[in-house]
């Protein structure tokens, strides 16, 4: 036989769970506070107080906090974006450039790229087999838009001396313009102790190609000195260490400096 609720008033009290468990689970979750406060009853309302604050209706605040606090589901490519006007191939590696960058290659997901992509899982592996491939595409873009930027805007510069400064000069305007997030083959290549062979290929590619440009640079700043290719090799490293510099502190201080070191040899 089941065991008769005690009633204080007209208010259903049922028993707590952890002291009497009922068959049926009973709860109420509406308090008639200005029925305790009249009756002053103490002991009632502590019951009451307690047992609300068991109802599942009611939220911690660390639940509340997360739930207000939750991003906004990221933009895709709706129709009538930028984004949308692209061919599946080029769309899907414009969103993962964007994603790597900002995020890094290890944190960015496949699904994460396809849903901002706005395409189906089948057309991203139709044009990107793995996600490495997909990696190595976008390194591949990037070294070519290193080689082009070099070109078009270093190379012209008559005065060996001065494409030095040129090039550092576009180096601190290209990281103030990126928020100082660095040098996508060096990020790339920390993120991982041993990033894919796809990836680490194209990285070396990249620093190589790098590497040979400041030499030449180098070289023709200093004609006929023996301790050219030595002096090169130095101005390489302060480059790139000026980049990690850079992003570390935020600030374009160290590649102020690389540069006036560098300069300070002419």
């Amino acid at each position: 036989m089941a065991r008769d609720k005690p009633v204080v008033g007209k208010i259903d009290i049922p028993f707590l769970p952890v002291l009497h468990p009922p068959r049926k689970r009973i709860i109420s979750r509406r308090v008639n506070f200005r029925l305790c406060a009249r009756r002053k009853n103490r002991l009632l309302r502590v019951v009451l107080v307690f047992r609300a604050m068991l109802s599942p209706v009611l939220r911690s605040p660390v639940e509340t906090n997360a739930a207000a606090a939750a991003p906004a589901q990221p933009a895709t490519a709706h129709a009538g974006s930028p984004l949308a006007s692209l061919p599946p191939a080029a769309r899907i590696l414009r969103t993962a450039a964007r994603l790597f960058y900002e995020q890094g290659y290890h944190a960015t997901g496949i699904n994460q790229i396809i849903a901002e992509a706005g395409v189906a899982k089948a057309t991203f592996y139709a044009h990107y087999p793995s996600k490495d491939s997909l990696g190595a595409a976008w390194l591949a873009q990037q070294h070519e838009a290193w080689v082009s930027w070099l070109t078009e805007r270093v190379t012209p510069v008559p005065d060996a001396r001065r494409r030095v400064a040129v090039l550092f000069d576009l180096l601190e305007v290209w990281l103030r313009n990126n928020d100082y997030r660095g040098c996508p083959f060096l990020n790339t290549n920390a993120e991982q102790p041993n990033p894919p062979d796809a990836l680490r290929a194209i990285i070396l590619q990249h620093k190589n190609y790098l590497r040979d440009y400041l030499r030449n640079l180098v070289r023709a700043a200093l004609p006929g000195r023996l301790e050219a290719d030595r002096m090169a090799l130095a101005a390489y490293v302060l480059f790139c260490g000026a980049i990690i510099e850079a992003q570390a502190f935020r600030d374009p201080w160290p590649v102020r400096t690389a540069a006036q070191t560098i300069l300070a040899w002419f």
